[in-house]
C-alpha cells in the first residue's frame, strides 16, 4: 500500500472515530470540511453516512458504498426524502428491499446512478420504474439481472429519459434497441462493454431515430462494429456529438476511419476516444485532426500501432487539448512529445505508457497555471 493510501486510510479511520463528536450541535459545521478533504476515498459506513444526510438534500453522491448494508441504504431514503439526484458507487449490497423502499421514499428522484447493483432482480426494477415516471437519467453499470422486461418497462413508464447508461449489462442485445429508440429526448447514451455485441444494422437503425439529438455516445467493446457503422451510422445521423467513445473495435481499418473523418462534420466534438484499434493509424490520424482538431479537449488514440512521428506531431495543432493518451503508439519519441507540448498551451496530461522510444530526457513542463504530467515507461 502506498503512503498516499495509508494516509487516506488513517484519515478515514479518524473520521469514523470522530462521528459521535461531529454529531454534536457545535461541531456540525465540520461536516462539509470532512467531506471536502477526500470525498472519493471516504468509505461510507452505516455509522458515518448519516453525517451527510439532511432532509434538505436534493443531491447526494456516495463514491464508495461497499460497507453500506441493505438497511443502511433504506435509511438513506428515509433521511433524504427530497433527493432528485442520487449516485452510489460500489453498491453491491443494494437489493430488492432497497429499491422497493426507494420506490416510495424518494418520490422526487429524477436521476439515479448506480455502480454494481448486482443483487437487484427484475420485479424490483420494474416497480421502481413504474413509481418514477418523471425519471430523466438512469446510469447503471454492472447489473447482470437487468433484462428486456426491465428495458421495456423503462421505455413505457419513463418516456422522458435524457441520459441512459447500460454499461456491462450482460443481457443487452439487439432486442433492447427498439425500446431505446423510443426515447424522444435522449441526449446521452452509453451501451459499452456488453457480453455480446449489438449488430451494425441494429445500431444504425437506432442512430437514424436518435442520432441528431445525441450529444454523448459510447459504444466501446461492440466488436461487430466496423467501418460501415462509422459511415452509415455516425457520419450520416450524428452531427452534434460532443463526446464519442468507440474503444476496442478491432474491425476498424485505417482507410475506413480516415474516410469517415474526411466525410464527417461534427459541430463541437470535444472528447474523442478510439483506443485499442490496432489496424488504425497512418491515414486516420491526419484525417481526425483535420476533422475535429480545433475543438478537441480530450483525445485517446492508445494502441494505434501504425501512426507516424509526423502525424503524431500534428496533434500539437489541437490548441484546445487538455488530456491526451498516445500510449502504445510505437512512433512516439521525445521529439513528438515536445512538439505536442509546444503546440498545446492548455495541455494538462499526456499518457504515454508503452512508448519505448521515450527517454529520461523526455520534456516536461510546469507553470503557475497548470502542470503537464508525462506518464511513460521506458522498459
Amino acid at each position: 500500500m502506498t503512503s498516499r493510501r495509508l494516509g487516506i486510510s488513517d484519515l478515514s479511520t479518524s473520521i469514523r472515530l470522530s462521528v459521535p463528536f461531529v454529531e454534536i450541535g457545535p461541531c456540525k459545521p465540520l461536516q462539509p470540511l470532512i467531506y471536502s478533504v477526500c470525498p472519493r476515498c471516504f468509505c461510507r459506513t452505516p455509522e458515518n453516512a448519516t453525517l451527510f444526510y439532511d432532509v434538505k438534500n436534493t443531491n447526494l453522491n456516495i463514491y464508495d458504498g461497499t460497507e453500506l448494508t441493505s438497511p443502511a441504504l433504506v435509511t438513506l431514503a428515509h433521511l433524504n426524502p427530497n433527493l432528485t439526484s442520487l449516485r452510489i458507487d460500489y453498491c453491491g449490497r443494494l437489493d430488492d428491499a432497497v429499491l422497493n423502499a426507494w420506490s416510495t421514499s424518494l418520490p422526487s428522484l429524477v436521476r439515479l446512478e448506480l455502480l454494481g447493483p448486482f443483487l437487484v432482480r427484475i420485479p424490483a426494477w420494474v416497480h421502481f420504474f413504474q413509481s418514477h415516471p418523471q425519471l430523466e437519467a438512469l446510469l447503471v453499470h454492472q447489473s447482470p439481472r437487468f433484462d428486456l422486461e426491465c428495458m421495456s418497462t423503462l421505455a413505457t413508464c419513463c418516456p422522458n429519459v435524457k441520459e441512459l447508461r447500460l454499461k456491462e449489462i450482460g443481457k443487452l442485445d439487439d432486442t433492447f434497441l427498439p425500446y431505446i429508440s423510443s426515447f424522444q429526448q435522449l441526449e446521452e447514451l452509453n451501451l459499452s462493454s456488453p457480453s455480446t455485441s449489438c449488430s451494425e444494422d441494429g445500431l444504425i437503425a437506432l442512430l437514424e431515430k436518435l442520432g441528431e439529438r445525441l450529444r454523448l455516445l459510447d459504444l466501446s467493446d461492440h466488436d461487430e462494429l466496423g467501418d460501415d457503422f462509422l459511415k452509415h451510422g455516425i457520419q450520416e445521423y450524428a452531427p452534434n456529438l460532443v463526446s464519442l467513445r468507440l474503444d476496442n473495435l478491432p474491425a476498424l481499418t485505417d482507410e475506413g476511419v480516415a474516410t469517415f473523418f474526411h466525410g464527417w462534420r461534427p459541430s463541437v466534438l470535444s472528447t474523442l476516444s478510439i483506443a485499442r484499434a490496432p489496424n488504425v493509424g497512418t491515414q486516420a490520424l491526419p484525417a481526425l485532426l483535420d476533422c475535429a482538431g480545433s475543438t478537441l479537449s480530450a483525445l485517446s488514440i492508445s494502441a494505434w500501432r501504425e501512426t507516424t512521428a509526423e502525424a503524431l506531431s500534428r496533434i500539437g495543432e489541437a490548441r484546445e487539448l487538455r488530456t491526451l493518451d498516445v500510449g502504445w503508439n510505437r512512433a512516439v519519441d521525445d521529439f513528438v512529445i515536445k512538439a505536442i507540448m509546444d503546440g498545446c498551451p492548455k495541455l494538462e496530461e499526456i499518457k504515454c505508457w508503452g512508448c519505448n522510444r521515450l527517454t529520461t530526457q523526455c520534456p516536461r513542463k510546469v507553470s503557475l497555471l497548470c502542470s503537464v504530467g508525462i506518464r511513460f515507461r521506458t522498459s
